[in-house]
């Protein structure tokens, strides 16, 4: 009997931490204090609520070119490259540690992580707004 009450009360706590550190316009990102596993989370949401949101425009903007053109090809290279560049926020995070691996503990971030993570935030920003800029042009040319 006790634990359907704690159950509930967890998930709602889970609900309410979560969206703190959420989407609900990245809320989180204008309440960085500079240290820690809460500004690495914060940027670990954000950069994968964008990744979602870029992936909705990587569609719309598939869908709008006729089958057979190269663009197509091109548009999917231009995603792939987008995600291989992660890997290159890799210098952010070593940067900061005298370019040794920096490791508190397993699950534990730290300043270097928050580099890093922000590093990627900031590369699937980019990349949102690139798309945006490409399906403003598809829609202008549909008017």
């Amino acid at each position: 009997m006790r634990v359907t009450k704690i159950v509930p009360a967890l998930a709602a706590l889970a609900l309410i931490s979560g969206s703190a550190y959420g989407s609900d316009d990245e809320e989180c990102l204008k309440h960085l204090s500079g240290s820690g596993s809460m500004d690495s989370n914060c940027f670990m949401v954000a950069a994968a609520d964008m990744e979602t949101a870029n992936k909705a425009l990587y569609a719309a903007i598939a869908q709008s070119i006729p089958k057979g053109n190269p663009n197509t090809a091109l548009l999917s290279d231009y995603m792939r490259e987008q995600d291989r560049m992660k890997r290159f926020c890799t210098i952010n995070k070593f940067a900061g540690s005298k370019w040794k691996p920096d490791i508190t503990a397993p699950q534990v971030r730290n300043i270097n992580d928050i580099a890093y993570f922000e590093c990627i935030y900031d590369l699937r920003k980019d990349q949102n707004q690139h798309l945006q800029s490409i399906l403003d042009l598809v829609k202008s040319t549909t008017n």
